[in-house]
């Protein structure tokens, strides 16, 4: 897929899902929201992956000394 192909399909996407206002502007709360959801999803599904195969997951915060 070229570069230009997928940018125009991300900007469909975008416009398909209410991202895009009627003017061409984006609603950045609705990126925002989008983004934290797919990451969201990403992180659970990979988070599951892990505890299938018997790695024990830690969560948290840490601090690099």
């Amino acid at each position: 897929m070229g570069l230009k192909r997928s940018i125009v399909e991300g900007e469909w996407e975008m416009w398909w899902e209410g991202h895009v206002s009627a003017a061409g502007r984006y609603d950045r709360q609705a990126v925002v929201d989008h983004a934290n959801d797919l990451t969201q999803k990403i992180r659970s599904k990979f988070t599951n992956f892990l505890k299938a195969l018997g790695v024990d997951i830690l969560t948290g915060f840490g601090t690099i000394l």
